[in-house]
């Protein structure tokens, strides 16, 4: 993805979220954010790779939009830390379930990093992170930058547009 787009990504976020007080959430929130949102890819991951299928009643959610939710929150974790986003570079694998396990163990390590004080190590393990989100998108052919923007306009016009308080 054009380092231009993520930065777009970013900004994005930024703005929508000026308007709120506060701006972001508190860190431990995001966390939760962060690891609800990787749970949610890994379980289209199984839906649509494994033999965990969905259950009729269950609502279907579309993989670009939960990838689209991880780089959102990702965006607010570089916002609350004053980070410039880019992305970095994942190993050269392509299959969906390593690809799973290492968007864990990022979301692991972000966690790690803000339960040690470390932000210092926040900026790489978020690149590492949204590389990974990326590299999902890309093998399941999903473009990650339009995805994300039908998710701002949920945000800003849909279901989350009076979820927080304005300023």
């Amino acid at each position: 993805m054009e380092k231009q787009k993520v930065a777009d990504m970013q900004l994005q976020v930024h703005e929508w979220t000026s308007q709120y007080k506060p701006q972001y959430w508190p860190v431990p929130q995001i966390i939760a954010c962060l690891a609800e949102e990787v749970g949610e890819v890994a379980r289209n991951i199984n839906h649509i790779h494994g033999f965990k299928k969905k259950k009729a009643d269950e609502a279907l959610h579309h993989l670009g939009e939960e990838l689209a939710d991880v780089t959102f929150t990702l965006a607010c974790m570089a916002g609350i830390h004053e980070i410039n986003m880019e992305a970095g570079t994942t190993t050269g694998d392509r299959e969906p379930y390593s690809l799973m396990t290492l968007l864990v163990q990022q979301q692991g390590k972000i966690a790690s990093i803000i339960i040690q004080n470390n932000t210092s190590a926040l900026p790489g393990s978020i690149a590492s992170m949204l590389a990974t989100t990326i590299a999902l998108a890309e093998i399941h052919k999903l473009d990650l930058y339009a995805e994300f923007n039908k998710v701002m306009q949920v945000k800003m016009y849909g279901r989350d547009a009076n979820r927080f308080t304005k300023v």
